[in-house]
């Protein structure tokens, strides 16, 4: 068998199911590619334009990227992509790999009990649906 490489496109306020989220990836034929192996955003203390860069190495190594957000837009203001809350950051990350047409999975992860699931991939047909519901949102 021959895992795709699964960028993972997590939000901040999801780290704690980060490697709940990395299971998921592998218990699904998934080699998980992700940029976080410690603290994430290493606690703050780098550029986060050096790391998005960083990040744009990894979706590029990516046969696709998985988006994980949650559903409950009154637990976390900010951004929604296709009624999935995420962050700036996803968003961006989302954008990279439309541009490269790699293939974009959004997963739901249920806060309560870190229980994932999937929704499927954006159809390049389908429309894109980004919007912010808040003017200046607390993202991370």
């Amino acid at each position: 068998m021959t895992r795709k490489r699964i960028y993972t496109a997590i939000p901040k306020y999801l780290i704690f199911a980060h490697d709940h989220i990395l299971q998921f990836v592998l218990a699904n034929d998934g080699a998980p590619l992700t940029p976080y192996s410690g603290p994430f955003w290493l606690l703050d203390t780098v550029d986060r334009e050096a790391i998005r860069e960083s990040n744009e190495l990894y979706i590029e190594a990516a046969d696709e990227i998985w988006v994980f957000g949650v559903d409950k837009p009154d637990l976390f203001e900010g951004w929604e992509v296709n009624n999935l809350s995420v962050t700036d950051g996803v968003v961006e990350e989302i954008k990279t790999a439309k541009e490269q047409d790699i293939p974009v999975k959004l997963h739901h992860v249920e806060v309560d009990s870190q229980l994932i699931m999937t929704r499927g991939y954006l159809d390049d047909q389908e429309e894109l649906s980004i919007s912010n519901r808040s003017a200046e949102p607390n993202l991370y």
